[in-house]
């Protein structure tokens, strides 16, 4: 009876909000993050700000190697996990061209990670394409492990 139901439009609707919803619960965590640093961004700055006067270069010399940490890290996964790169748009539409494969868990662990410090730190970039981006790779975690046909599980 429960394999039915589940193979019914039921239990593919039921399939579908559960994909919505821990999607939607991913980029909203991810959101929260994305706050969350920038009010640590936000605290540094005015901190680094009362330092101006006499100390002023040991701060500058600290917050240009943090800098360079950063970016040689971010640039690291960006190798390591190419289809983290930019803002995802481009790399799903590959994928359902069928152009691209993805490994969802750790390229969503990398891209949240790098969004969060990306962003976090204060470089210009935007949170819409990553967080579909993100919400797709939860999609596609729990679609991986149903039951569905090929088919359903590509449309």
């Amino acid at each position: 009876m429960l394999r039915r139901l589940y193979f019914s439009r039921i239990g593919l609707v039921v399939e579908s909000i559960i994909i919505g919803l821990a999607a939607g619960s991913m980029v909203s965590l991810f959101r929260f993050a994305l706050i969350q640093a920038d009010q640590y961004r936000r605290i540094y700055y005015e901190r680094l700000s009362g330092t101006a006067g006499n100390g002023w270069l040991v701060p500058l010399l600290i917050q240009v190697f943090l800098f360079l940490v950063l970016g040689l890290f971010l640039g690291w996964l960006s190798v390591w996990k190419p289809m983290t790169k930019g803002s995802g748009i481009p790399q799903l539409k590959g994928y359902f061209e069928g152009m691209f494969q993805f490994q969802w868990l750790s390229e969503l662990l990398v891209k949240m990670v790098s969004g969060i410090l990306g962003i976090g730190a204060g470089l210009s970039l935007g949170r819409e394409g990553p967080s579909v981006q993100i919400g797709s790779y939860v999609g596609m975690g729990i679609v991986s492990r149903s039951l569905r046909s090929e088919v359903e599980k590509n449309t």
